[in-house]
């Protein structure tokens, strides 16, 4: 049960068929996806210290715009009210 030069192209080309086709399958089914895979990779190809800057700051920018959030989603009113009836009165409902 040896592995010979011959059996190991075979192989190969095996494998290389199989990932060529379910790589036209995805970028049929994904335009988009593989659209903006495409990019990325390419930015990491040519311009990889801009991919490592986005990478690095993606993390930063997102806690940032959650803390920023964050006091503004405090400062909203909470309290709602609910017509009792047909008098109109109005008892003031605090969600849990």
């Amino acid at each position: 049960m040896a592995l010979n030069a011959r059996n190991m192209l075979l192989y190969l080309c095996r494998v290389l068929h199989v990932s060529a086709e379910n790589s036209y399958t995805l970028m049929q089914r994904h335009p988009l996806f593989s659209a903006a895979l495409l990019v990325f990779i390419n930015m990491y190809i040519f311009l990889s210290y801009i991919n490592n800057f986005l990478v690095y700051t993606f993390p930063i920018l997102v806690y940032t715009s959650i803390f920023v959030a964050m006091p503004w989603s405090s400062e909203q009113n909470f309290i709602l009210y609910v017509n009792k009836g047909e008098k109109g009165l109005t008892n003031p409902v605090i969600p849990r």
